[in-house]
């Protein structure tokens, strides 16, 4: 039997990241458009939220925002999970005890026996109300 198992979150965020490349291009394309629309979405924070995965591995959930063309912050979140495998034994040997009425002779018979995996093995004490007494033993098997 499997269990998922959810382990201990890990976080962080790293404010202002430096980038890695920047290219600044030395011809600038003018391109009429509203100033004040441009300097609104300039000026706009944005929150991208992404799940990477979600998977047996964990969960990997992403957070980056994005302000004045800039990446202000990027966020992480990874909560692993782990397997475990439980196994339960089942025993070999499973004794049992039982206790029969039988109408022909009036008998009454008490067994006590073993299984050994799905085969076992039955030792019977028979008695009657008259006192006769009898031994008897017998195979099984479990379906």
């Amino acid at each position: 039997m499997k269990i998922r198992v959810q382990g201990e979150t890990v976080r962080d965020t790293i404010h202002y990241p430096v980038p890695v490349l920047e290219v600044v291009r030395d011809t600038i394309r003018l391109v009429e458009r509203d100033t004040i629309r441009t300097l609104i979405d300039w000026n706009t924070e944005r929150l991208y939220v992404k799940n990477l995965f979600n998977d047996n591995i964990g969960k990997l959930d992403l957070t980056a925002t994005v302000q004045y063309n800039r990446l202000q912050n990027i966020s992480y979140e990874f909560v692993p999970i782990h397997k475990e495998i439980t196994k339960y034994k089942v025993p070999v040997f499973k004794p049992f005890v039982g206790v029969a009425f039988n109408s022909f002779n009036e008998a009454l018979t008490f067994s006590a026996g073993t299984f050994y995996n799905k085969f076992g093995v039955e030792f019977q004490y028979a008695t009657n109300f008259d006192g006769k007494k009898g031994y008897g033993m017998g195979i099984k098997y479990l379906f």
